[in-house]
């Protein structure tokens, strides 16, 4: 499980420096700093997805001041611990969400936003429709299927060769889905209780997704049956019954799913000071009490696979 910090929850205007990019040692049950993040490469707003077992990090602002977007991308190689540059998108942009369908070697590139400035000169983020994918084999983007409506912020979630995104309405937020073969967005289903949606993963036939509600952040976790068509509910604040969230802070950073061969498959939820674990097989929390992430801010994070040699190294 790798986490990359976006910015300081103590002073949002200065960024956490050094940035490093930690992982979670499952054998030792703690995080820990893997490698320095590339001088160029700054974390605000950017989105994160793995390929292949590589780290991808695409989009952002330049600084915590959202003052203008990145255009540098850039790739992690857990096997050799290296940074490589990775193909800029043809409109950058910062919140966009990234879904990676394998079979087909792309990236979806997902709505988002871009910076301009109001009348009195300050910065204000733009709302995108746009849709690019990477072709991997080739290196370059192209145009895809435009969003049904702009989006400040999205998640993307691949299930299935089936992309998902999040769109917002007036009332809630709505799951849409784009088949492969139809490359064509389709309303799916309006995801309840929560109102903004900040993450998505999926596992088997399951979409989750986490978010928070206005004036309330304490939102449980939500899974999607794509099969049965049905929302349940995980049922976090049950089990954690004071809420680990800073003021004014959403509980959940974010999420991801980790399958450790025979023993099992499981959902690990960051929140600002502890890491929590959830049994997808028997639907239920364990081991609540991990630690969190080291340092302060927001973090993104998703799973990768480190050999145990690389991390070895950065042991105490």
């Amino acid at each position: 499980m790798c986490a990359v910090g976006n910015y300081s929850v103590t002073s949002p205007k200065s960024p956490d420096n050094p940035r490093p990019l930690n992982v979670f040692n499952h054998l030792k049950a703690r995080w820990q700093s893997l490698c320095k993040l590339p001088d160029e490469l700054s974390t605000h707003g950017c989105s994160m997805c793995v390929v292949h077992n590589s780290l991808v990090i695409i989009g952002g602002y330049t600084n915590a001041q959202r003052e203008s977007v990145q255009r540098e991308a850039f790739v992690y190689d857990p096997l050799f611990n290296t940074w490589s540059t990775f193909p800029p998108l043809s409109t950058p942009r910062a919140l966009l969400g990234l879904a990676v369908v394998e079979e087909h070697d792309v990236i979806y590139a997902i709505g988002g936003s871009i910076v301009k400035m109001d009348l009195s000169g300050h910065p204000f983020p733009e709302p995108l429709a746009c849709v690019e994918v990477c072709d991997l084999r080739m290196g370059t983007w192209r145009e895809g299927p435009r969003l049904p409506k702009p989006i400040v912020r999205s998640n993307a979630v691949t299930c299935n060769n089936t992309v998902y995104t999040n769109i917002s309405s007036p009332q809630s937020d709505v799951i849409y889905s784009l088949s492969t073969e139809k490359y064509k967005w389709e309303r799916l289903t309006v995801v309840p209780r929560i109102r903004f949606v900040t993450s998505m993963t999926s596992w088997g036939e399951k979409l989750f997704v986490i978010g928070q509600r206005a004036h309330d952040f304490e939102v449980d976790p939500m899974c999607f049956d794509l099969g049965s068509e049905e929302w349940t509910t995980l049922l976090y604040r049950l089990h954690v019954p004071q809420p680990l969230r800073v003021e004014e802070t959403p509980c959940f950073d974010d999420f991801t799913i980790v399958s450790n061969g025979g023993e099992g498959s499981y959902l690990y939820i960051l929140t600002q000071h502890m890491t929590h674990r959830y049994n997808l097989a028997e639907e239920k929390w364990e081991d609540l009490g991990f630690p969190g992430c080291p340092g302060s801010g927001s973090y993104r994070v998703v799973t990768l696979h480190v050999p145990v040699s690389k991390m070895a190294r950065f042991q105490h």
